[in-house]
């Protein structure tokens, strides 16, 4: 290349650099999430959010959003099911709206993310599927059960990543083959996946998939579907039809749990309620 053809070259991405039209290895949003919670004030005393599918519904799940931010939570997770079809500009919305709020949000995949392309495009914007990290004396791990499946290379990861004195909380988008979620869970390594929590320190198991609010304890760990983050609730003959979100707070050894059900079809208005301790 000549010297005034690298000129030019260089003229054409410096205008592009400052004109917002051109990046430097651009941060997926889980890592962006990491990065921020690890440089949140560590402490004993922390409140986090938990939220369902948003599944297209942008501007629901915006709502939501907003409306946790009033418990002030270190940081939010989204449990699957950020798209409707898998589609780019899908992924791209729901990208815009969660960078838009100065609070970490870490993404869990779901099965409506994996269609066609779909998972190479969450690698691609959202970042890794599977995933855990430390805050306030808790461990947080997130899995990937959007294939509704965990595979033998999860399970012995997870098997790892249990390997703690820290109290565990676990994230996944469809629930184990328990209670009477059966019909819309993961089947495949439900039985590995149960005795490699119930033998550690996990202490709620949190899952998204179903669009309800619904609790099941088993030998001693709370397993809790959060509502609908966006799309409308589904009218299951189990558990309650909400969208909102789930506020946990922690102290020390305790916690406690209370979902807030948004009206975001008329103002984002919140009514708050007890789900199973």
């Amino acid at each position: 290349m000549t010297n005034s053809g690298k000129a030019i070259l260089r003229a054409i991405l410096f205008a592009a650099f400052i004109s917002g039209g051109f990046s430097f290895g651009q941060e997926t949003c889980n890592a962006r999430a990491l990065r921020l919670i690890s440089r949140l004030p560590q402490g004993k005393e922390f409140t986090f959010v938990a939220i369902g599918d948003p599944q297209g519904e942008y501007e629901a799940f915006r709502r939501i959003l907003e409306e946790s931010r009033k418990v002030k939570p270190a940081f939010i997770v989204v449990l699957g099911d950020l798209t409707a079809h898998s589609r780019r500009e899908e992924f791209e919305r729901y990208c815009e709206v969660v960078s838009s709020l100065d609070i970490p949000i870490v993404s869990v995949i779901g099965n409506h993310d994996v269609c066609g392309e779909g998972r190479a495009i969450f690698r691609e914007m959202i970042g890794d599927s599977i995933l855990s990290f430390d805050y306030g004396g808790r461990r947080f791990i997130i899995l990937d059960s959007a294939d509704g499946r965990l595979d033998p290379s999860q399970l012995d990861w997870l098997k790892q990543k249990l390997k703690t004195d820290l109290i565990c909380y676990v994230f996944t988008h469809e629930p184990p083959f328990i209670g009477n979620w059966w019909a819309h869970s993961f089947r495949k390594g439900t039985k590995e996946f149960l005795k490699l929590v119930e033998s550690s320190r996990v202490k709620r198991v949190f899952i998204g998939h179903l669009h309800i609010v619904d609790g099941f304890w088993r030998n001693g760990i709370a397993y809790t579907i959060v509502g609908s983050g966006g799309i409308k609730p589904a009218l299951l003959p189990l558990g309650r039809a909400a969208r909102g979100f789930l506020e946990v707070r922690v102290s020390g050894a305790e916690d406690s749990v209370s979902f807030h059900e948004c009206a975001v079809e008329r103002t984002a208005g919140v009514k708050a309620g007890r789900v199973a301790q």
